[in-house]
């Protein structure tokens, strides 16, 4: 990388998902930037102690900075441990059984720096199968909101969903203290939350930004679900206070 290229880093968790991975891995060496050609991507991918063979990808992969824990800590401490690793100044969360779309990570981007008052970005989803085969009626699309108050609003009514389609200013991720790795389910939700709590709403961008992968083993009907209800009551109890300063319930 020359000296005046910016960095865009993509972070993936995986924990037992190595027959998902090398969609993902290829998804992301295809991602394309141009006009911004002096912004480059890093893949940073940590293996949270899989035990079905992943590590046997990474052996020639050096286009890949991969990392291991020999025992499993958890996806909310597996993507702080690659943050931490990451030299780019924004940073995508991209799950293992995921796929991006080529031009996702730039549209976002471009918005962001279009927008200066904007530290993070969002577009739409693609649900499709275990073979990547679309799933109709299945899209998630988010909207622009009025402000981050409305918007945080909308999440703790439950009527508004995030998943990893976001772009994020590290330094904002940081300022707000990363994942709580003590969250089991809905730390994405959680971290937006922070990010809304701080007063720094994202712009949407009209766009789909990757495939979710519905299969056996991952929330596919989270949103909506008990689950996802349960979790905001979780939430809305963590940060009661604060919802409380700002006249929200």
């Amino acid at each position: 990388m020359g000296n005046n290229t910016k960095v865009i880093s993509v972070i993936t968790a995986t924990y037992n998902y190595g027959r998902f991975l090398p969609d993902c891995l290829r998804s992301v060496r295809n991602v394309i930037m141009a006009p911004l050609d002096d912004w480059e991507v890093e893949h940073i991918v940590v293996d949270d102690g899989s035990t079905d063979g992943t590590d046997k990808l990474f052996g020639k992969n050096t286009d890949v900075k991969y990392f291991r824990f020999e025992d499993n800590q958890g996806v909310s401490a597996a993507r702080n441990f690659g943050i931490a690793q990451a030299r780019g100044e924004y940073i995508f969360v991209l799950d293992a059984d995921d796929v991006l779309l080529q031009r996702s990570l730039c549209y976002l981007l471009m918005e962001c720096l279009n927008r200066s008052k904007n530290r993070w970005a969002y577009g739409g989803i693609l649900y499709v199968d275990e073979k990547l085969s679309y799933l109709m009626d299945k899209d998630y699309y988010g909207w622009e909101f009025e402000s981050a108050r409305t918007m945080l609003q909308s999440v703790i009514n439950g009527e508004h969903y995030f998943q990893h389609n976001v772009l994020f200013e590290r330094s904002l991720f940081e300022h707000v203290g990363g994942y709580d790795e003590q969250i089991k389910l809905g730390e994405d939700v959680d971290l937006f939350i922070r990010f809304l709590l701080a007063e720094e709403k994202p712009c949407y961008v009209p766009i789909i930004s990757y495939m979710y992968r519905r299969h056996g083993k991952n929330a596919t009907a989270y949103y909506g679900s008990r689950e996802h209800l349960q979790t905001i009551d979780n939430l809305k109890e963590k940060y009661k206070l604060e919802l409380s300063a700002i006249n929200l319930e």
